[in-house]
C-alpha cells in the first residue's frame, strides 16, 4: 500500500521547470535572440523553439501535473471501499492550500490580480478534484473509471463548445475559475486510472523510453502550434494530450521498477510544488531590483538562480511544514488507507 514510485518527482521537476523557463522566456533571450545565419533558418529555428522545442512549455507540462495528481490521491486509496472523508479532505487542503495562500499574497503584490493570470488557477482545480473526490470514489465502484473518464470528456468538450460565441483566447484557464476545472478533469480522471492500472505496462529499454519522451515533446509541440498558428486552443487540445501523457506515464513508472533515477532529480522534485507556486513573484522583485544594472541575458540567469534558491527556502519554511502538518491529522480514524497516504 505504501510503496514509493520512484520517477515521479523528478518528472514533477522537470516540468515545473518548463513552466519556469515559458514565464521567463529563458530559450528566447538567451538562445534565439543571438542567433546569427541565413535569414529563412533562424527564422523556423525561431518559430519551432518558440512553440515548444526542445523544452515543452508550460501548460503542456500542468496537464501531466494534474495526471500525476489523480495518480498519487488515488494510489493509496485504490484497494480501499471507503474514504476517511474528514482526514483526506483536511490533510489535502493543509498540504495544497497553506503554500497556495502564502503564494497567493506574494502573487498579488507582485501585480497577479486574478486566477487566471497565475499559477494559482491549476491549484483551485486541483482543490475542486479533492473535494469531489469522494464522490468520484463512490461512482467509480459502481460505474468503474472509464465510464467516468469518457462522461467527463464529453462534459468537457461540451462546455468548451458552448462557450465559442465570445473572443478568442486559446489559453487552458481563459474559460474562468468556474469552467476550467471541467476541461482538467478528464486529465486529472486518467491519473487515478492509471493508479489501479499501472501495474500492467510492461519495461521498456532506454532506447524505447526515449522515443515515448520525444513523442510527448512533439505532442505537446504540435498543440502549442495549433493554439498559436492555426486558433485551436488548449482547452481543445490538452485535454486529448492527457490520454497520452496516461500511456506515456504509464511507461515511465514501469521503467522506473528496474532503473533507478538520478537522485538529484528526486530531491528537487519533492519541492517543485514551492517552485510553481513562487517562482513568478521571486523572479519579479529579483528583476525589479536589478534591471537597472544587468543586461537582460545576465538578468535572466540571475533571475533563474535566485528563484531556485528562494523556492527552496519557501519549501522548508512554507511547503514542509504544512506538509508534516497534514501528515500528523488523524481525523478520528485511520486504517490501512491513513496509514498509506501518510507514508
Amino acid at each position: 500500500m505504501g510503496r514509493r514510485i520512484l520517477g515521479l518527482d523528478a518528472l514533477r521537476f522537470l516540468c515545473a521547470l518548463c513552466v519556469v523557463q515559458g514565464h521567463l522566456r529563458l530559450s528566447g533571450y538567451l538562445i534565439l535572440d543571438h542567433l546569427h545565419g541565413p535569414t529563412s533558418l533562424v527564422y523556423w529555428v525561431r518559430v519551432v523553439v518558440n512553440q515548444g522545442i526542445p523544452i515543452p512549455n508550460g501548460p503542456n507540462a500542468v496537464i501531466v501535473f494534474f495526471v500525476i495528481s489523480g495518480f498519487c490521491i488515488h494510489y493509496p486509496y485504490r484497494n480501499e471501499k471507503k474514504l476517511n472523508v474528514r482526514q483526506f479532505m483536511v490533510r489535502r487542503y493543509v498540504r495544497v492550500g497553506v503554500p497556495a495562500v502564502v503564494a497567493g499574497f506574494f502573487l498579488y503584490r507582485t501585480g497577479f490580480h486574478s486566477l487566471q493570470d497565475s499559477v494559482l488557477w491549476s491549484v483551485l482545480c486541483e482543490m475542486i478534484y479533492y473535494s469531489i473526490y469522494p464522490l468520484l470514489m463512490s461512482l467509480k465502484h459502481r460505474f468503474g473509471w472509464r465510464w467516468l473518464i469518457a462522461g467527463s470528456f464529453l462534459l468537457a468538450y461540451a462546455v468548451v463548445a458552448s462557450q465559442m460565441g465570445g473572443p478568442y483566447n486559446g489559453d487552458f484557464p481563459s474559460l474562468g475559475a468556474g469552467l476550467t476545472w471541467i476541461l482538467g478533469l478528464p486529465c486529472w480522471l486518467l491519473g487515478c486510472l492509471l493508479a489501479e492500472k499501472q501495474a500492467k505496462f510492461r519495461v521498456h529499454g532506454p532506447k524505447a523510453q526515449w522515443l515515448f519522451r520525444c513523442g510527448i515533446v512533439l505532442a505537446s509541440f504540435i498543440g502549442t502550434t495549433l493554439r498559436f498558428h492555426q486558433g485551436i486552443g488548449y482547452y481543445w487540445s490538452e485535454p486529448a494530450l492527457g490520454i497520452l501523457i496516461y500511456f506515456w506515464l504509464g511507461t515511465e513508472i514501469a521503467y522506473y521498477t528496474v532503473r533507478k533515477p538520478w537522485k538529484w532529480l528526486e530531491w528537487c522534485g519533492s519541492w517543485s510544488y514551492s517552485i510553481y507556486l513562487f517562482h513568478a513573484p521571486i523572479a519579479i522583485y529579483v528583476g525589479n531590483m536589478l534591471k537597472s544594472t544587468l543586461s537582460k541575458s545576465p538578468l535572466l540567469l540571475v533571475e533563474l538562480a535566485s528563484l531556485l534558491v528562494g523556492c527552496y527556502l519557501v519549501y522548508r519554511l512554507v511547503e514542509r511544514p504544512a506538509h508534516l502538518m497534514a501528515r500528523r491529522y488523524r481525523g478520528g480514524g485511520g486504517g490501512r488507507a491513513a496509514t498509506a497516504s501518510a507514508a
